[in-house]
C-alpha cells in the first residue's frame, strides 16, 4: 500500500512539473535569466543554447551567450555568436555595443570601432557606448581628437566619471587644448582626488599652459600619493625651474635619480642651461 501511495505522488509531482526541466522558449528563458542574477553562468549558457537549438533567431539567446562568453573572459566565442546576433538583426544596439567590447578584448580596433560606432548611432543616448568608442580610438588608434569627440558625447548623456574626464583632459592636452585639459581634469580630480595619474595630468596641463604655480601645487600633489611618479617629479621641476626656483628644481633632480637617472640627467641639464621647457 505505501509503494502505492509513493508512486503515486512522484507521478503527480511529474505531472505538476515541480521536478520538470523547462523545455519551452520561454520556460528556458526564464529559468536562464534567473541563473544570470544567480550568478550560475554556466549553466545559464546552457539555457541559452537551448533557447538557440529551438530557435536561431532568437536574438535574445544570443547576445546573453555573447555576454557571458565576455564574462567568461572567451572573447573569440563571444565575437562568433554575437555576430549571428547582428546579422539577424543589425539594429540591435545591444548586441553591436556588447560586439564592440569584445572586438576591443581582442585588440581589433577596426571592429571594436565599428560595433561602438553603430551602437551608438543606434542608441545616442547610451554613454556606455560612447565611452566604449571613445576608449578604442584612444588605447588602439590613438585617434585623440576622435576620443575626445566621443568622451565628450558620452559626458553629454551622463557618463561623467572620473574616468571618463581623465582621458577626455588627457585627450585635450595632446591636443593642445590645455585650458579645456585643465577644466576637465579640475572636475575628475574633484570627484577622485586620491588619484596620482589625474592630479598628474592637471599639473601638466597647467604647465604647458604657463601657470607654473598653480602646476606645482598639482604635481606636488600628485606625488604625494604616489612619491615614485617620474613625470610628478621631472614636470615638478620644470615648474619649479619656470618659476625661478632652481633650488627646489635641484631637489626634484636628487628625488628622480632614484626613480630614472636619465630624467634626472634631463632636468639637471635644463636647470643648468636655464631653459623653460
Amino acid at each position: 500500500m505505501l509503494k502505492s501511495m509513493l508512486t503515486s505522488t512522484f507521478a503527480l509531482v511529474l505531472l505538476s512539473g515541480t521536478w520538470a526541466q523547462p523545455t519551452s522558449v520561454p520556460e528556458l528563458l526564464s529559468s536562464a535569466e534567473k541563473l544570470v542574477s544567480e550568478k550560475r553562468l554556466e549553466e545559464a549558457l546552457e539555457q541559452y543554447k537551448n533557447v538557440f537549438g529551438q530557435d536561431e533567431r532568437s536574438t535574445t539567446a544570443l547576445f546573453n551567450i555573447g555576454w557571458i562568453y565576455n564574462e567568461q573572459h572567451k572573447y573569440d566565442s563571444a565575437t562568433r555568436w554575437l555576430k549571428k546576433g547582428a546579422q539577424i538583426d543589425p539594429k540591435d544596439a545591444k548586441i553591436q555595443h556588447e560586439l564592440g567590447f569584445a572586438y576591443a578584448k581582442l585588440n581589433n580596433a577596426g571592429g571594436s570601432i565599428d560595433a561602438y560606432s553603430k551602437a551608438c548611432q543606434l542608441k545616442p543616448d547610451r554613454a556606455a557606448s560612447w565611452v566604449g568608442l571613445g576608449d578604442a580610438q584612444f588605447e588602439m588608434k590613438k585617434d585623440y581628437s576622435a576620443a575626445a569627440n566621443a568622451y565628450l558625447k558620452a559626458i553629454e548623456v551622463g557618463a561623467n566619471s572620473a574616468a571618463t574626464l581623465y582621458r577626455l583632459g588627457w585627450c585635450q592636452n595632446q591636443l593642445d587644448q590645455f585650458d579645456k585639459a585643465q577644466a576637465n581634469l579640475k572636475k575628475a580630480a574633484d570627484l577622485e582626488p586620491k588619484s596620482a595619474a589625474i592630479w598628474l595630468e592637471w599639473g601638466y596641463a597647467l604647465l604647458r599652459n604657463n601657470q607654473p604655480s598653480e602646476a606645482a601645487q598639482a604635481l606636488t600633489r600628485a606625488n604625494v600619493i604616489d612619491p615614485k611618479l617620474r613625470l610628478g617629479h621631472l614636470y615638478l621641476g620644470r615648474a619649479y625651474l619656470k618659476m625661478g626656483n632652481k633650488k627646489q628644481a635641484q631637489r626634484q633632480v636628487e628625488e628622480l635619480k632614484e626613480l630614472d637617472l636619465e630624467s634626472a640627467r634631463q632636468l639637471d641639464a635644463e636647470i643648468r642651461k636655464g631653459s623653460n621647457p
